[in-house]
Order: structure tokens, then sequence, then C-alpha cells
């Protein structure tokens, strides 16, 4: 496991019986290699309970780092099955397979990387232009390119993601594989995403009847809207992703039983939330999204408005279920809907740091970079151990936040730990 986050479940003594962990995504390649891999075969021990195999203790949703590594996978264990039967005379020195060909080229990449101090990218470049004519452009075809834009980063060949593509076991591809999008916890009314979620259509007025917290959800009379299909539209990936984006789990769903019909009138509007607007079926927005644009762009880069600061100010504006709408059209901020609140627990904003707001947590602090790793803990119990435990040491002490419905009875807090920079490494000299 990963030094930074055995610290830090020290200091939560997280006892695996007890507690339930969810990660908000980005479990891999934000460590070395090595602790990568170590942290794959924490969560696969441990993600049921010791005792009872059919219940599970751990929880995570798929980050963007982990969609690349996915991809990966996906097409080495095609790749590996594929067959090109050699057109020359000397069968014997030409690989046959994909995987045979996959060896090859992992072996002449070592061979060049011991040699010089040769770039991974340029030298696949070089290789794909000297295939050509060869034996060998049947292979590098099948091979996909990096990309360009913001698809750069997904297909580059002996990078992070695909040497732990590679080196996985098969059970840490199948608990990879599982991995939802969003986790939906009803009876605690919160979502945990690695990007973000957005709480309206923002194409569509905020008022606009088609949208999900304009009115209850028996209510509903308007079919889910659909974004503009313009140059402008909200960046997506093809649908050759291999997941599904409404995949929810509910470990929490029985925590506390409804106790009256608004509670199931709430429950369908959190699930409005995310059948509703467009944006939250969408893949790439869950793992990438960061801001909106003025025009309703959703985008992976900080520019625009801040999502959260949408989420909050949305859900401020929430006077419960039985509220009527006001008809004030000219001061947002005033108006008032029939719905709600939830909150949103996240990542992937690192260069925002810690991030707590009312309604949505983001937890990204900067590991990677040196800085801290972040738990937000959600307890019915008083966990008052925690201050005594870092009282006078650490560089942090727990932070008490808001959270939740004031009468829910719930406790939260924010403990963070100093993280350590992984030494550089040759581990990817394979």
């Amino acid at each position: 496991m990963n030094h930074s986050l055995a610290e830090l479940l020290s200091e939560l003594s997280y006892s695996q019986p007890n507690d339930i962990l969810m990660f908000a995504g980005d479990l891999l390649a934000k460590s070395t290699h090595q602790g990568s891999m170590s942290l794959l075969d924490f969560l696969v021990a441990n993600h049921f309970s010791a005792s009872n195999q059919t219940q599970q203790r751990i929880f995570a949703v798929r980050g963007n780092h982990d969609q690349f590594v996915v991809q990966w996978r996906t097409w080495r264990d095609w790749f590996e099955r594929i067959t090109i039967p050699s057109s020359t005379g000397n069968d014997e020195a030409i690989p046959t397979r994909g995987s045979q060909f996959l060896q090859l080229i992992e072996a002449e990449w070592a061979i060049e990387r011991r040699r010089t101090e040769a770039d991974a990218d340029e030298w696949v470049e070089v290789a794909r232009k000297r295939a050509e004519g060869t034996w060998r452009e049947e292979w590098w075809r099948r091979i996909p390119p990096p990309g360009t834009g913001r698809k750069e980063k997904e297909w580059k060949i002996f990078g992070d993601h695909y040497w732990l593509a590679r080196d996985m076991s098969e059970e840490h591809a199948a608990f990879l594989l599982s991995l939802p999008l969003i986790n939906y916890i009803p009876s605690l009314h919160f979502f945990v995403v690695h990007a973000g979620l957005l709480p309206y259509n923002p194409r569509l007025p905020i008022d606009d009847p088609r949208q999900p917290l304009t009115h209850p959800p028996h209510h509903r009379r308007f079919p889910p809207a659909e974004p503009s299909a313009d140059e402008d539209e909200a960046e997506s990936d093809d649908p050759e992703m291999g997941f599904t984006p409404m995949d929810l789990q509910t470990p929490l769903k029985r925590a506390v039983p409804p106790t009256s019909s608004d509670d199931d009138s709430r429950t369908l509007q959190e699930l409005s939330l995310l059948t509703d607007i467009p944006q939250n079926r969408d893949p790439w927005s869950l793992l990438n999204m960061r801001g909106v644009t003025k025009k309703g762009k959703v985008t992976r880069v900080y520019k625009g408005t801040p999502w959260s600061k949408l989420w909050n100010r949305q859900m401020r504006q929430c006077s419960g279920l039985r509220a009527a709408a006001t008809e004030d059209e000219e001061e947002a901020e005033e108006r008032s809907f029939p719905c709600e609140p939830s909150t949103v627990v996240y990542g992937h904003a690192a260069s925002r740091g810690l991030d707590i707001k009312r309604y949505s947590m983001g937890l990204d602090s900067g590991c990677l970079y040196g800085q801290d790793l972040s738990a937000l803990v959600i307890s019915r119990s008083s966990r008052k151990h925690l201050d005594k435990r870092r009282k006078g040491k650490g560089k942090h002490k727990p932070v008490d936040v808001k959270f939740g419905d004031p009468g829910m009875g719930v406790e939260a807090k924010v403990v963070r730990v100093k993280c350590t920079l992984p030494p550089e490494s040759d581990e990817h000299d394979h």
C-alpha cells in the first residue's frame, strides 16, 4: 500500500470490519509503479469483509487515469490474441501473434532506453515510420497513436498507464473494470464522483421546467433535455470506452431507512440529477469536468465557472420539496426551488487544493506534488479520539466541517497527512 495512504489510515484508526472506505478515483498512476500496484493489492484484498465475502467494505469510482489503464488493458487483451501470418519465408524470426510482437518492441525499447536517454514518444514515432513497407507495418497499424489535443495522453504506449495495464493481474483488472463512475449514497444524500456533477443543464435557463430541481419529481412532464449539437458541445468521448456511465452503487442505502414519502421523493429527485442532466450522463464529463464556460460547455481546464460554484449556488436555493418556486425572474440568487440539497465528494482538482464548500467537498490536496493526502470522515458517533491522537503531533489537526442536513446527526471531519514525493526510479525499463 502507498506509504501516505497507510499513514492516513493509521491516523483515522481505520478498522476494516467496522469502517467503509470510499475513493474518489485516480487510484493508479498517481504514485510510483510499485505504489500503484500495491494499492491495487490492498483494494482487491480488502474490498469485501473478511468474515462476509458478500459485504463490501471498500467502494471506489473510476478516475480519468484509471480509465487510461482500463483502455490499455482492454486493448491489450484483444491485441495479444490476434494473429497475422507471416508473408516471408523466414517465419521463425517474425512474430505471428500480437503477444509476440509486444514482447519484441518492449524488449527493443528497453535496450534503447538503457543505451541512450531516449524519449518513448519519439522512439515510437520513429519505429512507426521505419515499419512502413515492412512486415511490422501491419502490427503498428493496430497500435493506437497517442492522439492530439485532449486525447493526447490517452494512448501513449510505454507510458505509466501502459505498463500498469500490462503488469496488473486478472484479479486487479476485474476490480478496476467493475468500478462505476458515480457512487450514490441515498441515506446520506451525497454522491462520490471523480471530477464533478452539475446541478442543472447549463445550456438551458436555470428555471427551465426541464431542469430536474425546478419541480418535485412526481410532477415531471417534460422529457430529459439534450444539449444542442454545435461546435461548443460538451466534450465527449466515443462510445467505445468499455463501461456504462450510469452504473451506480449504493453501499449505505439501508443505513437510514426512509421515514416518510418525502424521503422517497428526495431519492427520486437526486436520481433525476443523474438521469435528466445530459452532462451527468457523459463519461468524459464525469471523469474530467473542472469548469463550465458561459456557453454551457464543460471543460477540463481551469476556465469558466468552477462546477462546484454552480452546485453550491443551486443547493442554497433549495427550499424543500414542498416549497413552491418563486417567480422572480430578475435576481437568480433570490430564487428558490422545490428541492432538497445534496452533497458531492470529488477529487481531480489538485491545483485548487482542499476545496471544502457547504455542499461540495474537493479532497485532492496535491499528494502527488508532495503536499497532503486528505480524507473526509463521516460518522454517526463521536470521533474525538482523532483529535486526541493528533494533539500536538503532525502538521494538521482534524477540521470539523458541515455535512448533510442539520438534523441528520452526522459528524464530519477532514483529516490530512503530509505526503512525501516518491524517489525517481527506472522501474519502467521493462
